[in-house]
């Protein structure tokens, strides 16, 4: 089976340099304009406090954020989290969703909905339903929150 989607998610160096203004622009008025939410949340193991800026997706079954990071095993069974989202500040549980088959599905309600998905690092072909053979082929996980 040929994998259509591409991992387009940018250089490590790119991230590192962007995340601090995207943190910024998330808590300015700007923020409330654009898609940019930070996540607040523990780490399981280390304790240690992390604030990550991400794009958040608004679905049918409830806001998600994509990810191929490391920091999604935090949500691993749950976790809370403190949401930063159009300027507004709401504590959370986000759970990490694995399964490729629904998080394919995720994905292409987001696509359906008229949301790009190169802000989720993907690049898609135009009319192509995501399957879980490409969400396993660019390591995509999601987490939901509740």
């Amino acid at each position: 089976m040929t994998v259509a989607i591409q991992d387009k998610k940018p250089p490590l160096a790119v991230v590192r340099m962007l995340n601090p203004i995207n943190r910024l622009v998330a808590r300015s008025p700007l923020g409330r304009l654009l898609p940019v939410a930070l996540l607040r949340f523990s780490g399981r193991k280390s304790g240690r406090t992390y604030e990550v800026p991400v794009v958040w997706y608004e679905l049918a079954s409830g806001p998600v954020v994509f990810t191929p990071a490391g920091w999604r095993a935090n949500f691993a069974g749950g976790a809370p989290v403190t949401t930063r989202v159009r300027g507004r500040v709401a504590s959370r549980k986000g759970t990490l969703v694995t399964d490729p088959v629904d998080v394919a599905a995720a994905l292409n309600e987001m696509i359906g909905q008229g949301g790009h998905s190169l802000p989720a690092g993907l690049k898609v072909p135009a009319g192509h339903q995501i399957n879980a053979a490409d969400v396993m082929a660019v390591d995509r996980a999601m987490i939901r929150f509740t």
